[in-house]
């Protein structure tokens, strides 16, 4: 058996016949002990926005303010 991924899903291929079309999808065959995660870690993360920061700030004192009056 085989493990094969692709973006952050993984299959497992039991015979040569699901392996190649798992590759023919653009799957990719994974050695063991191989670090899989690292690379599709981006080097330069993006920050959110200040917008969406000021949305999760307003979620947080509403869900905060609900848990003091209970």
């Amino acid at each position: 058996m085989k493990i094969y991924v692709k973006e952050n899903v993984e299959r497992i291929a039991g015979d040569d016949e699901t392996a190649k079309k798992l590759e023919a999808n653009g799957f990719k065959a994974v050695n063991s002990g191989e670090k899989v995660i690292p690379s599709l870690i981006p080097e330069a993360p993006e920050k959110p926005s200040a917008a969406a920061t000021a949305s999760v700030r307003r979620r947080r004192k509403v869900q905060k303010s609900k848990s003091a009056e209970e």
